[in-house]
């Protein structure tokens, strides 16, 4: 999934917009959820955003490119773990918005290349060494639309992707009662999976989903 726009990681706490040379005079859409406009000129930096209590780990460019979603790393638990900016926000950006506070943290995002569809997968610690909460959790310009919880606690990694329009998201964590790796397929409008199935043992240490939704690799 590729846009004309880049996200770096700058430093711990800030997300930075970029403009490559080559995406100059390319026409992008006014993002929904924000009056702000800018239109970029020149490449090179476009604008950054610094939280004082997060760190964002995760950011994708989505909606032909006029929206940034950040997933974020809770430091002290003490602010949101996802949040939406403008492409054509001014300098320094402002959120459009951010996610509830709560304990989670964010292992993979992704965000649909053609719409407003954002998707993230988050763990939650609990009191008990090695088992973790897992959320699936699907965002647009509105904010936090559904949750899905997965019923049995896990660790190790979970990864995440969702097709170019928007209508096929697929997750998949470690499931530590079968010893498998649990893959759920989810449309945009619910949190019910539509599919699941499983993928052998094994750390999960790259995935990625076609852009038509139609196939899905893993890397075990």
């Amino acid at each position: 999934m590729t846009s004309s726009f880049r996200l770096l990681i700058a430093s711990a706490t800030t997300v930075l917009l970029l403009v490559p040379s080559a995406a100059l005079g390319q026409k992008l859409g006014v993002a929904k959820s924000t009056t702000n406009s800018q239109a970029a000129s020149q490449p090179g930096k476009v604008w950054s955003c610094t939280g004082q209590y997060w760190d964002p780990v995760d950011v994708s460019v989505g909606n032909r490119g006029t929206q940034v979603f950040a997933g974020l790393f809770h430091n002290l638990y003490m602010d949101s773990h996802a949040m939406l900016l403008s492409s054509h926000d001014s300098d320094p950006a402002w959120p459009c918005w951010t996610a509830p506070a709560g304990n989670e943290a964010t292992l993979q995002s992704a965000s649909a290349e053609l719409t407003d569809v954002h998707v993230m997968i988050t763990e939650e610690e609990t009191s008990v060494i090695n088992e973790r909460i897992r959320r699936v959790e699907k965002f647009s310009s509105r904010g936090l639309d559904w949750v899905y919880t997965y019923p049995q606690l896990g660790a190790g990694r979970g990864v995440i992707g969702v097709s170019n329009d928007g209508t096929t998201i697929v997750a998949s964590v470690g499931n530590p009662t079968t010893g498998l790796n649990d893959v759920l397929v989810f449309g945009p409008d619910s949190a019910v999976p539509i599919k699941t199935l499983e993928v052998p043992t094994g750390t999960l240490w790259g995935f990625d989903l076609a852009a038509d939704g139609t196939h899905a690799v893993f890397a075990i």
